[in-house]
């Protein structure tokens, strides 16, 4: 049940203002997305800069640069000093390119591609259908095997928000005594690396697509753990590599209905050990109840964005326990994290 003060505080601002703020708010995801574009807290990073400084960094126009750069003033992700001169804050410094907790990429993603499919939020609520599939006719990640660039845009997005994740899944969840662990529809493999890196007795093997898996070499070598990996190109709904001592499933499941979900899990059943295997999903759980609180605001969000964007949704403790059964997998437990994600402990039944 949420903390009834909090709901209070957040009732008793209601009023026109407060609703006109809330349909107002795409401003603040183009006014990010275009400081991110320019890269602009990449280049304040290396030092404070004046208008016409920073606009010929980035290669933008003068007046309308001084204009966004007030935006991001009043956003908080950049101070201006009296003489004139740009610094960035600590909260702009998340803005950065491969930082720890950058969202340099989930930017680029809410304000590039998820933009224009939000716009069909209307569409997709009066067909059942993904304003993707509408717009072009195929979903993601057909679209992701014919443009490289929008696929590399979404695989960095997912790395930031897997990184996030990854630590809280870590500091929550024991992995020790395994020695196989695969990651499905892993993307570069954001989590196997947190998880490997941590427990050097472990061997990953990474499952995605090819889009996926061309970046995936280079990520992991980065970190340090590509010789202990095994990067796959496949589908999910083929295979999964086994024998496994742990599938991890990060956000992957929520992108599907429940059909294709359960075919997914059914192959991660049949990867496992029978006896002593698991089926990790790490993923938002949907309250039975919602409330007018940030936390379910978030989780609300990315139940939209499944519905406009990928198909999928969001699901409850009883409708992921449902789905498991229906691959022959029973809920073994839920462990919450302090990253906003569960960690779903699955086992054969």
């Amino acid at each position: 049940m949420a903390d009834q003060a909090e709901v209070n505080t957040l009732t008793r601002s209601a009023s026109p203002a407060a609703l006109l703020e809330m349909a107002s708010g795409a401003w603040t995801t183009q006014a990010l997305y275009v400081a991110a574009k320019l890269d602009i807290a990449d280049l304040l990073a290396a030092r404070p800069m004046r208008d016409e400084e920073l606009a010929q960094a980035a290669g933008a126009h003068a007046r309308s640069l001084f204009r966004l750069m007030r935006a991001l003033v009043s956003l908080g992700i950049c101070s201006k000093d009296s003489d004139g001169r740009y610094a960035l804050t600590a909260l702009g410094g998340y803005l950065r390119r491969g930082v720890p907790g950058s969202v340099h990429g989930m930017v680029l993603h809410w304000g590039g591609q998820l933009w224009e499919i939000w716009s069909h939020l209307f569409d997709s609520v009066m067909t059942g259908k993904t304003a993707r599939s509408l717009l072009h006719g195929e979903g993601a990640f057909e679209m992701f095997a014919k443009h490289p660039e929008q696929a590399a845009v979404f695989n960095q997005a997912m790395v930031d928000i897997t990184e996030r994740a990854a630590q809280g899944v870590l500091r929550s969840y024991d992995f020790s005594g395994m020695r196989r662990v695969v990651d499905v529809g892993g993307g570069y493999g954001a989590l196997l690396a947190v998880v490997l890196r941590a427990n050097s007795a472990i061997r990953g093997v990474l499952l995605d697509l090819p889009h996926a898996i061309a970046g995936a070499s280079r990520y992991l070598e980065e970190r340090g753990v590509l010789e202990r990996c095994e990067l796959v190109e496949g589908s999910f709904f083929d295979s999964v590599p086994g024998p496994a001592d742990a599938c991890l499933l990060k956000s992957v499941i929520h992108d599907w209905p429940d059909e294709q979900s359960a075919a997914i899990l059914d192959n991660c059943r049949k990867a496992i050990a029978p006896a002593a295997g698991k089926v990790l999903l790490v993923e938002r759980i949907m309250p039975r109840r919602i409330e007018p609180l940030p936390a379910h605001q978030g989780i609300v969000r990315g139940d939209l964005n499944m519905m406009v964007a990928a198909g999928g949704c969001e699901r409850t403790e009883a409708e992921f326990a449902a789905l498991l059964a229906r691959a022959g997998l029973g809920l073994a437990r839920i462990i919450p994290t302090d990253s906003g994600f569960d960690v779903i402990e699955a086992a054969c039944v």
